[in-house]
């Protein structure tokens, strides 16, 4: 995978006027965005030797701030890291996008919020089938998805570029409420329709006991033990219409999952299958 390239914008640290325990839950802020890029093997880039020189809190210059016995030494620490753990070596052609210290624009990064909101739009406008499938792997691990689905996602009726940004959107519902509905509900039907109504996205069991049905919605999952285990992934959300502007065509495309399991993917929601919708007998299909 193409890492993404970040840079600290050196004029971002300029003193805006706010006092230290502000400075201080911004050098937290800074950590958490160093920490997150880090994590996800993307660079990032310190703009220039100048972010030193720069008048960062009540008189002080940064590297005056970071030295000073009148800022805790935790702080001075984490800064003084995360500055000298970053070379200016790169171009601006090569940069992706720019994080802050303070937000001195909108276009800044400068909280994990915006880090990760960033990266979900980056995912959303990712066109190849095996990358996309590498992002959404790398940033969704609470779910277990199947080494399959990099090429089920080939088959997406229209493309992936038409439906990027819904599956992502999906993903994130599944990861941050289908537990909680599954909790508070009397039983999956209930949840999924609670589901529906936040994600906004059509979600509905098969409802079937035909065994040929149910065969072609079973697909095998590594246990955590290493082994085997073919599962039913009845419940499945919809995605019919294209994100691109002016396509009106009505899509067949599924989502199959399977709320979470002990067995397989240490009780992580488990997602069974992306691409168009499933070929299912026509005599047994349901109407």
């Amino acid at each position: 995978m193409i890492p993404i390239n970040f840079c600290l914008l050196s004029e971002s640290f300029e003193n805006n006027g706010h006092d230290v325990e502000n400075i201080y839950e911004k050098i937290n802020n800074l950590d958490q965005l160093n920490s997150k890029i880090k994590n996800l093997n993307d660079k990032l880039f310190r703009d220039d030797t100048t972010i030193y020189y720069i008048d960062i809190f009540d008189g002080l210059r940064v590297h005056e701030f970071i030295i000073s016995p009148d800022i805790e030494p935790y702080y001075k620490q984490k800064l003084r890291m995360i500055l000298e753990r970053h070379t200016n070596s790169y171009t601006d052609e090569n940069i992706d996008k720019y994080v802050g210290f303070h937000k001195i624009n909108a276009e800044l990064i400068s909280t994990l919020d915006e880090l990760i909101e960033f990266y979900y739009d980056h995912i959303g406008s990712i066109h190849d089938e095996e990358e996309f499938f590498e992002k959404i792997k790398l940033h969704f691990p609470e779910l277990e998805f199947r080494d399959e689905i990099k090429n089920t996602l080939k088959s997406i009726d229209g493309s992936l570029e038409s439906f990027a940004k819904s599956i992502v959107k999906s993903l994130i519902h599944l990861r941050d409420d289908l537990k909680d509905f599954i909790a508070e509900s009397n039983n999956l039907d209930e949840a999924l329709k609670k589901f529906q109504a936040k994600s906004k996205f059509e979600t509905t069991l098969e409802g079937t006991s035909d065994p040929d049905i149910k065969k072609v919605m079973t697909f095998e999952f590594e246990t955590n033990d290493g082994k085997t285990r073919s599962i039913y992934c009845e419940p499945h959300i919809k995605f019919h219409h294209s994100e691109i502007q002016g396509d009106s065509k009505y899509y067949q495309n599924r989502l199959h999952f399977k709320e979470e399991d002990e067995i397989v993917g240490n009780g992580n929601i488990l997602i069974g299958y992306i691409g168009k919708h499933l070929k299912i007998p026509k005599k047994k299909r349901k109407k």
